[in-house]
Formats: structure tokens, C-alpha cells, sequence
């Protein structure tokens, strides 16, 4: 037997070993409550949970958004409510640089009146915009109006004249904004809608419009209003009946421009080259329809946060840490867009964004999770783990469905006045949706994770109100967020060695998570479609390989220069590298003796010409995209002659953004091939992804 031989069969054993272990651990049970541990040392973990208040999160979101209000016209000219609210608290904690940044204008439907009444056969008030500002759609046009009521259901054929319309009020189940295209022109006075986009979940329910009201990009020549599907349900049954019912609607409103308005503060760290941390909420959803989760919520907890590490630091049971913690509070993207254009400097020295969107749901109450969204492998980053190890500290202490624990949490993190409920948790692959999208953009390049409790039944309604929220859920979301924040913050050579090892132990986790996917997949596969599947399986498995020693490698920047953290990691990502080998040659010795069983043969995959030639090319940057701003590539890229864009197709190509984050100057296309593969359901092209760069190349972002 060879050395060569030998060392391999070593290896190999190692990784049954491995395997095997990992194997029988996960089916005898999760780790027991006295194994947990947490990234914070001495008692750091446990003052952060007693100083975190559920209860003063809570009082922030009743003051901002116990109901909906309409905004006084001072606010339009001036601050607005919460931005000089946020900004008035953090002065009152002491917090460092508070500001309100007034980044550019933004437009806002401001209705100063909204009546709907019914006026024949009875005397009725149908919806009043000062009652529930979400009944007058934005963009309804100033007027006296009134008209008989028509229904429309989902059966209506916008096709023809329809005479019958002309004059009518329309009332509809079907949201406003659609039946608004399909009776345009139609000569129809107004539209009344009942629509719900969970009617299941209460009838009181009434959908925020802050998107609905124009007709073909421009503002409505109807008004729009929105009621409930209890009381449209009972003008339907009256109009079935036969019954005439005419309506009038008076509607008076203005168009204001106000300041797009950013509250911010930060907590200094002691080293001002060692890089920031970023922790964002959006504290404006529009600005008429403020939700206490979406996204109030998230907004009152990055308050607390901020409140609870500069008070530690002051009373001196925290040191202060090495990075600067920054606060933002932003309108939903079009803030966070402005903020991150405006702020080159900050942005370049940013480790990582933790964005909070919809954090304080009661969760078991609302059958929900806290789920924390990690970032692609395109910006692969220790982040996700320091918030995992959280994560499942809280999780595996509050806790009373274990046999070991019982009925008893071994750390208790309830507020006063919430829930004793466990705590439900979920661990995710990368979202949208969320401000954290912007910060990972290519142009922008700061990893961001999104925290989130989901699913909401209440989510863009009226009835997204403070008595959803739970203060335990609150209090936890407090210390998961400081407490990680912090890690990071204050983390030198000995803790980043500590979050290497987290960041290890849950790539073994996710490659195992593959490996028995695949093995599910080549199993229950015909043998005609075993090698098809087999190239999918292997792919996804090298590319997982490859993110998870990306994400090990980005550990490197809490110590830089540390011969010791280089040395771990490297025998890490060796780890990581060897168990990806190994576990491939069981994928295809399984595969292998499926189509032997069938009759088949089995022949040795071999790269095509396509791969061989993607193999050997490895893009490297050489026009830094964060230059252009968020998004501001695209228009280098969108301004390509056609004889380029004609030449080279990115069809089968569904992120090509995702692709160009994975650029490191070591891989190759075909690791990024494998990369998009890992985390995408549709299989890439790799075509498509070739001529992608080839694209790149010609706007001069990349060499080849």
C-alpha cells in the first residue's frame, strides 16, 4: 500500500468517525441544558439579561404606535415625532454623537379629511379617515363625491363598456388598487373595498395601503376606501338582497414634502481603526401607517440595546469595547439607501449590520418563531454565528420540553409583565425584504443578518397594534442583540479564536445538513436520472464546503496579523475541506451502487469542457463596486453596447449579484457555480454565470 493510499484511508476513517459521532448524538437528543454555553465570559451574560428590559421596549412602542395617528402639519415642517422621540431618549442615556440626519425629501399623501357615508335608504357613517387612517386610500383625489353601490367580485370582465358602472360607487373583496385598473375609464365615481389578506385571521382586519391608489403610475381620479370584511360582508348581503344603498364620500388632502429623517448615535470603542459594528431598525414603514411590530418594534429594541450596553459600560460592568457600536434608525430603504450612499467612510471601516424587523411578537401565542436570516455566501461572515450561539443559549435555557429540564428554565429571561412561554427559535438561509438587504448589496458589501418574528397575522393590517406585542420576547431580543453586538465589539485574538471554533462546529452542522439531503435525493432517484442528480448533489456539497470555509476565513478580521487565529482556522477549513471529500465519495459509491443494482454501470463523472474551462478562470476585482454605492453599478453595467450584452446572455442565471459577492481572488467560476448551487433551488447556469463576468470584465469591474 502506498503513503499516498494510506493517508487517505486515514482520512477517510477520520470522517466515518466524524460522521458517526455527529450522527449518534443528534439522534439520541439535543444537548442537555447544563452544556450550554455562550461567547461572554465571567458574568458579562448574565448582567446583560437582568439589565434588559422588555418592559421599556415595550413603553416605547405604546408611545409611537398605540395607535395610528394622523401627523401634525409642525412635523412636516420640523422633526418628526419618532425620529425627535428616539433622538430625545438617547440623549437621556448619555448615548455619544446623537443627531437626526436629514438625508434628501420624500413625498407624503397627508389626508386632512376622509368621511364615507351611507345617505340613502338609512343615515349612516360608513368609515372616517380620523377614526382608522388606514380606510382612505393614498392618492384619493380632494372632492365631493356620491353614487349607488355596485358589487364586483373576482368574476368581472374588465373587457367592454360596462354602461352599468357608469355613476356607481364599487364595492369589492378584491383590493383596491386592482379593481381600480379594471373599471379605469370606466366612468366609475369611486371604489369601496373590503379586501383582507388573512380574512381567516379576524374580520376586523383592514390592509395597510400605503402602496395601493394610482392607476397607471399616477394618482387616482376615484376615491379609495378600505373597510373591513365584517361590515363589507353586510353591505354585500344588503345589495344581493336587492336593496339600493347610495353613498357619499368627502375627502380633503395634501401632498407634503418632508426630510427624510435619521436618528443615530453610537458608543465609541477604544481602538477608532479596529472597525465598526452597524445595528439598524427602520423606524418609518411609510409615514401614516406605523405598525407596533412592523416595525416599531425593532425600532424600540435597538433603543434598549443602545440603552443597555452605554449604561454597562458607564456603571462599569462592561469594558468599553475595542469597535464603535453604531445606531440607525431609518425609513425602510429609501433611509437606509440614502444613509449608506452618504456614509463612504463609515461603510468601508463596517464589520457587519444586525438589522431587527418585526421582533416583538408574542411568538407562542401567534404560533410564530424568532428567526434569524443569515447572509448568503456571498457575504459570508461570522455575524451568523455569533447570533446563532445566542440564539441557542436562550433557546436551550428557556426551555420545558426537555426531560432533563421539565418545567423549569435553567437561566430565566422573562420581563415582569410578559410571557413565561419557551422560546422558539429558527435558524435560516439569507432574506430580503429588510434593510439588511441594502447593506449587503454589491455596492455596499457590509454582511447583514435580518432578526425577525415570523410568521405575523397581523403584518402590514390595522390590526398590527401594541397588545400583539409579549415584553419576554422583547427582553430576550434585547440581550440576543447586545450580547452579540458586544462579542464582536469588544472580541480580540482569544475570542475570535472562541468564535472560529463556533463558526466550525456549525459548518459541520450545515455540510452534515447536505449530505443527508443528498443521500435523501440519490436514494429515491431513478437510476436514468442518478448522474443528473449526482453533478446537483456534489455540486451543492463542494459549494457549502467552500461558503463555510469563507465564513471561517472572515474571523480573521476581529484579529488581524494573529499567527495563532490563522493557524486555527487553517486547520479548520482543512477540517472542513477533508469531511466535504470524504463525505463525496460516499455520495458516489451510494450512487454508484444504485445503478449496479439497476443493471447499469457506473462511469467516473468527469468535468465537461465547459467546466474544465470555468475551472481555470478565477475572477479578481479590480474596480472596488462600493465606489458606485448602492446599486450604483448597475448602471456601468445596464450602459454595456449591445454587441456585449447581445454576445453574452445571463439567462439561467438567478442571482448574478449573489455570484459577483463570491469574488475573492481564489475562486473559480466553477466554485461559484457550486456556490449559487448550494444555496439555490433552480441549478445555475453556468453559461449564463460565465458570461455574467464576462460582463463584469467589460465594465471594467473585474479582470479574468
Amino acid at each position: 500500500m502506498t503513503s499516498r493510499k494510506a493517508g487517505y484511508l486515514v482520512r477517510l476513517v477520520f470522517s466515518f468517525q466524524v460522521i458517526f459521532l455527529l450522527g449518534s448524538a443528534q439522534a439520541e437528543c439535543q444537548p442537555a441544558w447544563y452544556f450550554q454555553w455562550n461567547l461572554l465570559k465571567g458574568d458579562a451574560a448574565d448582567y446583560l439579561i437582568g439589565a434588559s428590559s422588555g418592559e421599556q421596549a415595550y413603553n416605547t412602542i405604546a408611545d409611537l404606535s398605540d395607535y395610528n395617528r394622523i401627523r401634525k402639519p409642525d412635523e412636516f415642517t420640523g422633526t418628526l415625532f419618532e425620529a425627535g422621540y428616539i433622538a430625545d431618549k438617547l440623549k437621556s442615556y448619555g448615548l455619544e454623537d446623537v443627531n437626526i440626519e436629514r438625508l434628501g425629501k420624500a413625498s407624503v399623501y397627508n389626508p386632512v379629511k376622509g368621511e364615507l357615508w351611507e345617505i340613502s335608504p338609512g343615515l349612516d357613517k360608513i368609515a372616517d379617515v380620523k377614526d382608522l387612517p388606514f380606510t382612505l386610500y393614498p392618492g384619493s383625489p380632494d372632492g365631493d363625491t356620491e353614487g349607488n353601490l355596485v358589487y364586483i367580485n373576482d368574476a368581472f370582465n374588465s373587457s367592454g363598456d360596462h354602461p352599468e358602472l357608469s355613476g356607481k360607487v364599487v364595492l369589492t373583496p378584491l383590493r383596491p388598487d386592482v379593481i381600480n385598473r379594471r373599471v379605469h375609464g370606466k366612468n366609475v365615481r369611486g371604489i369601496i373595498s373590503y379586501y383582507s389578506p388573512r380574512p381567516l385571521e379576524d374580520k376586523l382586519m383592514i390592509p395597510d395601503s400605503k402602496g395601493g391608489g394610482f392607476t397607471h403610475g399616477v394618482a387616482s381620479e376615484i376615491f379609495q376606501f378600505s373597510i373591513s370584511p365584517r361590515d363589507g360582508e353586510i353591505l354585500k348581503a344588503r345589495l344581493l338582497k336587492g336593496e339600493s344603498i347610495r353613498v357619499r364620500a368627502s375627502v380633503s388632502a395634501r401632498t407634503e414634502t418632508i426630510d427624510i429623517q435619521v436618528p443615530t448615535c453610537c458608543i465609541k470603542g477604544t481602538d477608532p481603526g479596529a472597525g465598526e459594528i452597524i445595528i439598524s431598525a427602520h423606524l418609518f414603514e411609510g409615514y401614516s401607517h406605523e405598525g407596533a411590530n412592523d416595525n416599531i418594534s425593532g425600532a424600540a429594541a435597538i433603543l434598549e440595546v443602545a440603552r443597555v450596553i452605554s449604561t454597562s459600560i458607564s456603571r462599569g460592568r462592561l469594558e468599553r469595547p475595542k469597535r464603535t457600536i453604531r445606531f440607525i434608525w431609518v425609513p425602510e430603504y429609501s433611509g437606509s439607501i440614502r444613509w449608506v450612499n452618504a456614509h463612504r467612510e463609515i461603510i468601508n471601516r463596517s464589520l457587519c449590520d444586525i438589522n431587527l424587523d418585526m421582533v416583538g411578537l408574542s411568538i407562542s401565542k401567534y404560533k410564530s418563531f424568532f428567526v434569524l436570516h443569515r447572509t448568503s455566501f456571498g457575504n459570508a461572515h461570522y455575524v451568523n454565528d455569533v447570533l446563532e450561539n445566542f440564539y441557542r443559549y436562550v433557546g436551550e435555557t428557556n426551555q420545558m420540553n426537555s426531560v432533563i429540564s421539565g418545567s423549569t428554565f435553567f437561566k430565566r429571561i422573562v420581563a415582569p409583565s410578559g410571557t413565561d412561554d419557551p422560546f422558539y427559535y429558527q435558524v435560516e438561509s439569507s432574506s430580503g425584504g429588510s434593510d439588511h438587504d441594502v447593506f449587503n448589496d454589491w455596492g455596499v458589501r457590509v454582511p447583514g443578518v435580518l432578526l425577525i418574528t415570523w410568521p405575523d397575522p397581523f403584518y402590514h393590517t390595522s390590526l398590527d397594534r401594541t397588545d400583539k406585542i409579549d415584553p419576554t420576547q422583547l427582553k430576550r431580543v434585547v440581550f440576543i442583540t447586545a450580547a452579540s453586538a458586544y462579542s464582536i465589539a469588544s472580541a480580540g485574538e482569544r475570542e475570535a479564536i472562541g468564535i472560529s471554533g463556533e463558526v466550525y462546529g456549525n459548518s459541520v452542522k450545515r455540510i452534515g445538513y447536505q449530505v443527508t439531503r443528498a443521500l435523501d435525493e440519490i436514494n429515491t432517484s431513478d437510476a436514468k436520472d442518478l448522474y443528473t442528480v449526482l453533478r446537483r448533489c456534489l455540486s451543492n456539497l463542494k459549494g457549502t464546503s467552500l461558503g463555510e470555509i469563507m465564513t471561517l476565513n472572515s474571523v480573521t478580521q476581529l484579529s488581524p496579523g494573529s499567527q495563532s487565529l490563522e493557524s486555527v482556522i487553517k486547520e479548520y477549513a482543512s477540517s472542513v475541506n477533508l469531511l466535504s471529500e470524504s463525505a463525496a465519495h460516499n455520495l458516489v459509491k451510494t450512487a454508484s451502487l444504485k445503478i449496479i443494482e439497476s443493471g447499469g454501470t457506473f462511469s467516473d463523472l468527469k468535468p465537461t469542457r465547459e467546466e474544465k474551462i470555468a475551472m481555470t478562470l478565477v475572477p479578481r476585482i479590480v474596480a472596488d463596486p462600493r465606489d458606485t454605492g448602492y446599486e450604483g453599478y448597475n448602471k456601468k453595467i445596464d450602459g454595456l453596447p449591445e454587441e456585449i450584452t447581445g454576445k453574452y446572455s445571463i439567462s439561467g442565471l438567478e442571482d448574478p449579484f449573489e455570484a459577483a459577492g463570491c469574488i475573492n481572488g481564489r475562486n473559480s467560476i466553477l466554485d461559484i457555480r457550486d456556490l449559487l448551487n448550494a444555496q439555490k433551488k433552480s441549478e445555475t447556469s453556468l453559461t449564463g454565470l460565465m458570461n455574467f463576468f464576462y460582463r463584469l470584465q467589460a465594465a471594467g469591474f473585474i479582470k479574468l
